[in-house]
């Protein structure tokens, strides 16, 4: 009696649909930390931003948080905007000597 209990519950579990998938998901979003060598997380997302506000390419989508206890950025967009992100964070990134 016990088996074919286990075996209804495992068969019902196998057959319990999936949640259906997050609004993130099915637009393609994705999310990046992008940890910061040179210079303070604040100052790079705010340039960051300002450079995607006068870009039309960059998507509303596409968001950029400072994490200063890590010195880092969390990226939130499409793959292509965080792409773009990651290049100018890289440019932006450099040695204050330079």
């Amino acid at each position: 009696m016990r088996l074919r209990l286990a075996l209804w519950m495992f068969a019902a579990a196998c057959h319990t649909p999936s949640s259906p998938p997050s609004a993130a998901a099915e637009a393609g979003l994705q999310v990046q930390v992008v940890r910061l060598e040179h210079t303070q997380a604040a100052e790079v997302a705010s340039r960051v931003q300002e450079q995607l506000a006068g870009s039309s390419a960059s998507g509303a989508r596409c968001r950029i948080v400072a994490q200063p206890a890590q010195n880092a950025l969390v990226v939130s967009g499409t793959a292509a905007e965080i792409r773009s992100v990651v290049e100018l964070v890289a440019r932006l990134d450099l040695p204050s000597g330079r």
